[in-house]
């Protein structure tokens, strides 16, 4: 056995997408694919294993079938510890629900659950145009683009946010946070307006109960052209009751 670098490639009709390269020369190898699989689907997927010197062997192309009927997909709760960071980025999903997590759409009358599109990796609406939210950004069209925490625990919840428009074309967009029905940013508006180059980053407080939503939301001004926009939440218990 000699210690390389390993890449594992895998799809459902061909492995041409890149899970994960493991820069570690090593000869014991472990990759995770939680999380980026569809319950009840084949996929197939390969090895390219790289030594020190360059060299490079791939190994046939196998498969394997995840359990469960297809759509069965759940997301799994994760309570978090007291003081413990939860970032919207760093456990993004593509499953509605996994960490507490979940991605809508708003048609400024209610919220409907978004689509995961597997080959652009964001949630996107079946009904408007270009509403998509990624990992770290978020695109508003007809309707606004909206991330979601489901409150595992009952306490205060300390929220540590930002929005960033980073294009200057555009007429920029609308960013607001609700606590089930209540806006809680800004606290004298309806929302604050982020111009084409405009950002925003604040800290609040929030009490919640088991159960209640937080929603993090772009919204369009009056166009929806270049509206992409940064954004990151970090959020923390830092009472329990």
């Amino acid at each position: 056995n000699v210690p390389c670098y390993v890449s594992v490639y895998y799809g459902e009709k061909t492995p041409n997408t890149l899970f994960q390269t493991e820069y570690e020369l090593t000869t014991d190898h472990n990759m995770d694919l939680r999380g980026m699989l569809k319950a009840g689907t084949t996929y197939k997927y390969y090895v390219v294993a790289e030594d020190i010197y360059g060299n490079t062997v791939k190994s046939d192309v196998k498969t394997f079938t995840t359990s469960g009927k297809k759509g069965d997909e759940k997301g799994i709760s994760y309570v978090p510890a007291l003081n413990e960071e939860i970032s919207s980025s760093a456990m993004f999903s593509d499953i509605q629900g996994d960490n507490n997590w979940y991605y809508y759409e708003y048609n400024d009358r209610t919220f409907e659950l978004l689509t995961f599109d597997f080959s652009t990796g964001s949630w996107f609406s079946k009904n408007a145009s270009f509403t998509q939210v990624y990992n770290s950004k978020m695109h508003p069209s007809e309707t606004a683009a909206v991330r979601a925490y489901k409150a595992p625990l009952s306490g205060t919840i300390k929220i540590s946010f930002s929005a960033n428009r980073a294009d200057e074309q555009g007429d920029g967009v609308r960013y607001s946070i609700l606590h089930n029905e209540d806006i809680v940013y800004p606290k004298d508006a309806a929302f604050v307006a982020l111009e084409p180059t405009g950002k925003v980053a604040d800290t609040l407080q929030i009490k919640v109960k088991k159960g209640d939503v937080i929603y993090f939301m772009v919204h369009r001004a009056d166009g929806y052209s270049y509206d992409s926009t940064q954004d990151d939440v970090k959020l923390q218990y830092i009472k329990l009751d």
